[in-house]
């Protein structure tokens, strides 16, 4: 399967993904063909051609609308003879003529809980750091009990976050268990540290389910047999929407360059 992977940043799970590909699991059931990347800059665009994959840099910022950005991607895709596509820290929203003409061949990767159609750790501004953060504030306000997040794979679609989840793996952490609100963590610059520092000690332990989540994925997708995952339960409960909301936006503040 022809498999093109999207990029903006340091490129960790492609290149998990190019070295199942070549050595692993995936060997002989996917053909990395191309990275597509949206930043000239991005660490994953060398670690791609290291592996002897070729990188083609294509920036939202260049196009004057969506469409046009997606025709530029549809035409690389076309030139690479592309049949599958794994959005792996790939931030531009993706363009609706893409979408369409991969239906249900188009996979992102999210760091954090989702619950599509609900409220939940998606979105738009939310990626990188900032789900994880979002998700430790979320559960020192609320005191919640067993805090935990999820390494996500789900079907793209042409809203940030909101296709069909396939797989899910779940980490679970602890944290401060004290009656804490929003107003006091945005005063207190003992509490922010402790939080981005335990943002950055959850983010390194969920990298590697992250990058063994998509390879699964792929496998099931390549052998026809894609899971189907939905919560029986919503994810937020009814009276936190606006908790949830103050934790993501405290969250973008912390990790403004995320």
């Amino acid at each position: 399967m022809n498999t093109a992977l999207f990029i903006s940043g340091g490129g960790s799970t492609a290149q998990a993904v190019i070295q199942s590909a070549l050595h692993g699991e995936l060997k002989n059931l996917i053909d990395p063909v191309v990275i597509i990347s949206s930043n000239p800059n991005a660490g994953g665009n060398q670690k791609a051609k290291d592996l002897g994959i070729p990188v083609e840099i294509i920036q939202k910022e260049n196009y004057p609308n969506q469409e046009s950005f997606g025709n530029a991607i549809l035409e690389t895709l076309h030139k690479y003879h592309v049949e599958f596509i794994s959005q792996n820290g790939w931030l531009p929203l993706t363009p609706k003529n893409i979408i369409e003409k991969f239906h249900k061949k188009i996979i992102n990767q999210h760091p954090g809980s989702l619950d599509p159609g609900r409220p939940d750790f998606g979105g738009k501004g939310m990626y990188g750091a900032r789900v994880i953060c979002a998700r430790i504030i979320y559960a020192i306000v609320t005191q919640e009990e067993h805090p935990y997040t999820e390494a996500i794979t789900h079907f793209v679609t042409e809203e940030f976050d909101k296709g069909n989840i396939i797989r899910v793996k779940r980490l679970e952490f602890s944290v401060l268990h004290k009656n804490i609100e929003i107003l006091t963590i945005e005063q207190n610059n003992d509490l922010q540290l402790y939080i981005k520092h335990k943002t950055k000690e959850i983010q390194k332990q969920l990298l590697p389910l992250e990058y063994k989540n998509v390879i699964a994925t792929l496998v099931d997708i390549t052998k026809r047999n894609v899971p189907h995952f939905q919560r029986s339960e919503p994810l937020i409960p009814e009276k936190n929407k606006e908790l949830l909301l103050q934790a993501k936006g405290l969250a973008i503040k912390l990790f403004p360059q995320s």
